[in-house]
């Protein structure tokens, strides 16, 4: 019996589909494929077989397997795969990945090496068990389908579909999808292709009918479990090979075999001396892989016994070999090891455990140990050992990158170091000592932002309960950076104890930094001291020779120079981006640049210099929040949602990009589904501290017409005017605000906002004027001049109407002035609309072009519209099928409106939509509308 058949069977059309993607990226192309399915369903078979077919052709192939115990090991996958691709994902390993550019950096010299390798001959990577794979390598995959779409490489991955995905897999996964991933759901097999691989199974003779039928109901077309139920039923002696035939020896019904592939291996065990179980027991308790030297120390059983289990194993179809740098056997399938480990019961597997720990820990040298630290803390919090599992969680969290800050360089949680911190914390004792320290680096490490204050408490208390002089500092200082940064300024007064408090401790870089944050928030609420404490921020990194601090402090001098009145603030900002640029420093490089800016306008620069700082940043961070939202001012709207694809890859869904995202799609679609997104997002952006993106969902909203929403939504950007935060965005978010004030007829929101828009602050960007104008012209509106106020809404106008401005900015003072002209000089409203439409067609913002027409219609002018197509009419019967559209019928709704198939309504929508030139249902709905709606708009 051949119980590991090699016939191939029923999965030719998934091959063919395979195949045709390889023939697709061979003229470099690269092209992804997804093989999902349940647990044996036969996702190996097939891939390797296209492994097979795909080496017969010359093409470079490399396999790869995740494995659960490695999901937070970053490209743990990689590290299995030969040559350079192994030894730059050791490197970026080792480096953890933890900020989006540090993984730009990575991801590019990762798709550099795939292009160049895949330069003469094609490559095909296969990634088995997606759903265990750890997070970068899952951002890596949409990376490489940006960055090196045309190369010659085909990446095929498989995923248990009876397994629910991880939060990154199902972005990555609908990422790819949208990207035209092929994707193949193996169905199980059908009775007659289960006939087929039982008769390759069994090799040779007929089949009893009674027994596939059987066969074919129990196994439900799985072929793993076909093997095991064919090899059980053979072993229980349920069917016998007589006169040329398999056969039962009687009814079936009462047959007692495996029920699952679990029992069908248990079964199979129970075939082998006790001494092969346990030996094989202990091997799947080491993981997926095991080496044969580990599986020697953890047992402790002679070479001669090791060989004979091992071979045993092999014969029993449940290990293979495979070459790597020693003897090393993987388990054939992920449910054999499962059951082989179930075996054990739980006193068991501790001692297991313990064992396997002991091994690893006696046999690794320390520089082998302590990439060996997730393993190890795996194996001791197995065993019971709780000391040394908090011990190697903490080194993992280390190994992965675990650095202390006073403030981190940015929000991206570290998903590895935060798993590992949270074990070590739930393991080691209360009164251990690097108690404090892990729960302040947990703060950071850890994604629910809104937790960060009380780990920082909670540390504090620790760290004043065990008299740590330095731990009560640091917490004291990120205490107050903290709340700072959520406007309060007692979170200062913080700040200064905790220097106090390491200034007798002498010259440290945790001192360094605390002055460098108390100097940052000095030059941001133009204190008069900002000079002078930068300085000292400047003199400490230079004792401490620490780069990136010195960065730091010089771009914040800068500025506070600038605000002084000192000359030389200009070029002590362009030193720190000197030296930003020298030492690679990432997270200091944009902050600079954005302070350059300021800098050159603050001091008096002209228009030119302002608008060369402006493209050095831009052309400086052209991957980051910063890049992204130059593109999406600019109108480059296209390039603004590849960005912002982009960045979900490489930081996840920062609140920032998921409003740009959002402004867009409402302008160009609608608001349909997007509201409680939009609200979900502001509210991290709240929670995150997040200073750019304040004014992002006031916009938004004001775009979908939920006026009361974004006068909520605008108080976030109103605290973040009166602690002096002198972004541009604030001005948009501020005009914004008091026109859906306006709209909704809120008096105190009005007042409010006429108020704050009108201010005069230090240190103002150059749309602050701008914002000014746009608010005298609405109070000159309330008290009746409309001669005033059309000038100060020109003046508004030519203010927002600069490179760098939303295109929201931009409209409202014109739409106030279109409305009064409408009134006294319909001509010059007419030109004034034209204007406005112009900026909303160039970006192809279809939905919200249709609400400026329906608005200016209602005020007898003429607007772009998508009714003004001369292409080809509409039936009368696609006119109906686009009213039940506009009324929100889907196409199953719509089928049983008027009678006819499902499939004849989806063919009316997509025929009225390719006719029309439309791009979505939600803007052949707006097509219908017509004039309704009209008044939502409000300028």
């Amino acid at each position: 019996m051949n119980a590991r058949s090699r016939t191939f069977i029923g999965r030719r059309a998934e091959l063919r589909r395979l195949d045709d993607a390889l023939t697709d990226c061979a003229r470099s192309r690269l092209r992804f494929a997804l093989v999902s399915g349940d647990a044996g369903i036969g996702k190996t078979a097939l891939i390797r077989r296209f492994a097979d077919v795909a080496r017969r052709a010359a093409v470079q192939v490399f396999i790869t397997e995740c494995a659960q115990e490695d999901r937070l090991r970053p490209f743990g996958p990689l590290l299995q795969l030969s040559g350079p691709f192994a030894a730059l994902a050791t490197r970026w390993a080792k480096d953890s990945v933890i900020t989006a550019h540090d993984r730009d950096r990575a991801f590019a010299a990762l798709s550099g090496e795939l292009r160049e390798a895949a330069r003469n001959r094609p490559i095909v990577v296969v990634l088995e068990d997606l759903q265990w794979c750890d997070e970068e390598t899952l951002r890596l995959l949409p990376y490489l389908a940006r960055r090196t779409a045309d190369a010659a490489v085909l990446v095929v991955a498989t995923i248990r579909s009876d397994i629910a995905a991880a939060a990154t897999l199902a972005r990555t996964v609908v990422d790819l999808r949208r990207r035209g991933a092929v994707e193949l759901a193996l169905p199980p097999l059908t009775p007659s292709q289960v006939g087929l691989l039982m008769r390759s199974i069994l090799e040779k003779g007929r089949i009893d009918p009674a027994l596939l039928s059987y066969v074919s109901e129990h196994s439900e077309g799985n072929p793993l479990f076909v093997e095991e139920l064919v090899r059980g039923l053979i072993d229980h002696g349920w069917v016998i090979f007589v006169d040329a035939r398999w056969q039962p020896v009687r009814s079936l019904a009462d047959a007692t075999v495996p029920t699952s592939v679990g029992a069908g291996v248990r079964d199979r065990l129970a075939l082998v001396t006790a001494e092969v179980r346990w030996i094989l027991s202990n091997a799947a308790v080491i993981g997926p892989r095991f080496t044969f030297d580990l599986l020697l120390e953890a047992t402790g059983a002679s070479r001669a016994v090791l060989v004979a289990a091992i071979r045993a194993g092999i014969d029993a179809e449940l290990i293979e070999e495979r070459q790597a740098d020693g003897p090393t056997f993987v388990f054939r399938h992920a449910l054999f090891r499962d059951a082989l480990r179930d075996a054990l019961i739980g006193p068991e597997r501790q001692e297991v455990h313990h064992r396997v720990a002991l091994a690893m820990e006696a046999t690794a040298s320390e520089t082998n140990r302590e990439s060996l630290a997730p393993e190890l803390a795996r194996h001791f919090e197995a065993a019971g050992e709780v000391e040394r599992a908090a011990r190697y969680h903490l080194a993992s969290a280390r190994v992965l990158g675990m650095t202390e800050r006073t403030w981190p360089t940015g929000f991206a949680a570290n998903a590895g170091v935060a798993a590992h911190l949270e074990r070590a914390l739930a393991l080691a004792p209360p009164d251990h000592l690097d108690r404090a320290e892990m729960l302040r680096v947990y703060a950071w490490a850890q994604a629910d932002a809104g937790r960060r204050l009380e780990l920082i408490e909670e540390s504090l208390k620790h760290a004043e309960k065990t008299g740590d002089r330095r731990g009560i500092a640091l917490a004291t200082v990120m205490s107050g950076v903290w709340r700072a940064m959520r406007g309060d300024r007692s979170g200062v007064a913080d700040i200064r104890r905790g220097i106090d408090l390491l200034e007798p401790l002498g010259p440290s870089r945790d001192l360094a930094e605390a002055q460098f944050q108390l100097a940052r928030f000095a030059m941001l609420d133009g204190d008069d001291n900002a000079v002078a404490l930068a300085e000292r921020a400047v003199e400490l990194a230079r004792a401490q020779a620490d780069p990136a601090l010195l960065a730091n402090a010089l771009v914040t001098l800068g500025p506070a120079q600038v605000a002084a009145g000192c000359s030389d603030g200009v070029p002590t900002t362009r030193a720190g981006i000197a030296l930003a640029r020298e030492h690679s420093l990432a997270a200091v490089l944009p902050r600079g640049l954005i302070n350059l800016v300021n800098s050159v306008a603050d001091s008096g620069g002209s228009d030119d210099a302002i608008e060369a700082a402006e493209r050095e940043h831009a052309l400086e961070v052209p991957l980051s929040g910063d890049g992204l939202d130059r593109a999406f001012l600019e109108g480059r709207w296209d390039d603004a949602l590849g960005m912002a694809d982009e960045l979900f890859v490489l930081e996840g869904p920062d609140p920032g990009t998921v409003l740009r995202r959002a402004y867009i799609q409402v302008a160009r679609g609608g608001p349909a589904g997007i509201v409680d997104e939009v609200l979900a997002a502001h509210e991290e952006v709240e929670k995150m501290l997040l200073w750019r993106g304040t004014s992002l969902a006031v916009e938004v909203l004001y775009l979908c017409a939920d006026h009361r929403a974004a006068v909520h939504a605008s108080q976030y950007a109103a605290r973040s005017m009166d602690r002096g935060v002198r972004l541009a965005e604030n001005q948009n978010a501020a005009v914004a605000a008091l026109a859906s004030a306006v709209a909704v007829g809120a008096p105190s929101a009005i007042d409010d906002w006429l108020d704050r828009c009108a201010a005069r602050r230090t240190l103002e960007p150059r749309t602050a004027e701008a914002r000014r104008a746009y608010a005298r012209g609405e109070r000159a509106v309330r008290e009746g001049r409309s001669d005033v106020a059309l000038e100060a809404f020109s003046q508004s106008a030519a203010g927002f109407d600069r490179p760098g401005q939303s295109l929201l900015a931009r409209t409202l003072p014109r739409l106030r002035r279109v409305e009064l002209l409408a009134e006294i000089d319909p001509g010059a409203a007419q030109r004034e609309f034209a204007a406005v439409t112009a900026i909303w067609r160039d970006v192809d913002a279809r939905w919200f072009l249709e609400r400026l027409r329906e608005w200016g219609t209602t005020r007898g002018l003429r607007g772009w519209s998508v009714a003004a197509h001369r292409g080809p009419r509409p039936t009368r019967r696609e006119l109906e099928v686009a009213r039940l559209v506009a009324h929100g019928l889907t196409n199953k709704e719509i089928a049983a409106h008027l009678g006819i198939a499902e499939r004849t309504a989806e063919t009316h929508v997509q025929r009225i939509v390719t006719k029309l030139d439309l791009r979505s249902r939600s803007h052949l709905a707006a097509w219908m509308a017509g004039a309704r709606g009209a008044t939502d708009l409000h300028p």
